[in-house]
């Protein structure tokens, strides 16, 4: 699902409003009811073309959103120390 994102709206209050409005118009896509048939027509194709698919698909992604986190590590010394708000060992995800 692609949302374009209102990046001029300056109030968060609104922004996210209008994000919220912009991902709900996306859910009743009919495109969206499609996926599941679409999920069953490439599970029977062989996976010599999985690849192939997976890089066509990649092609138009731009930002990835999610609320699942990265992968764990330690906060190096330097990201420790340019902060004063942090004291502790704080994690972070690891860059991609």
């Amino acid at each position: 699902m692609n949302v374009r994102l209102p990046i001029t709206e300056r109030d968060p209050l609104a922004r996210f409003r209008e994000i919220r409005r912009r991902v709900e118009e996306c859910q009743h896509d009919p495109a969206v009811e499609a996926l599941p048939a679409l999920a069953e027509a490439v599970a029977v194709l062989p996976r010599s073309l999985y690849p192939a698919l997976a890089h066509a698909g990649s092609q138009s992604i731009n930002l990835i959103v999610t609320n699942v986190p990265g992968i764990m590590r330690p906060a190096t010394w330097r990201e420790r120390t340019s902060r004063p708000a942090i004291r502790s060992r704080r994690w972070r995800p690891a860059a991609p």
